[in-house]
């Protein structure tokens, strides 16, 4: 079994939605760089408007994202 080395980290945005039908909903957004707070900030306050105008009933979650080598399609600019 080959363990992959991470070289890089980013941020993903998870929106748990759970609808007027009760049915769950699991979207991600990003990734963002890890400084990046601002936009992440800003995408989780235009997601959750948006589901306040669907009546959803809304959860996020800010996650770290590990890339390895290969994993990036940054690294074909190297």
């Amino acid at each position: 079994m080959t363990t992959a080395t991470r070289t890089a980290r980013s941020a993903v945005v998870r929106m748990v939605e759970i609808t007027d039908d009760g049915d769950t909903r699991t979207s991600y957004y990003g990734p963002f760089m890890p400084h990046a707070g601002g936009a992440v900030n800003r995408v989780i306050d235009a997601l959750y408007a948006a589901a306040l105008g669907r009546g959803s009933d809304v959860s996020f979650y800010v996650e770290d994202v590990f890339i390895g080598p290969g994993e990036s399609d940054l690294e074909t600019f190297r």
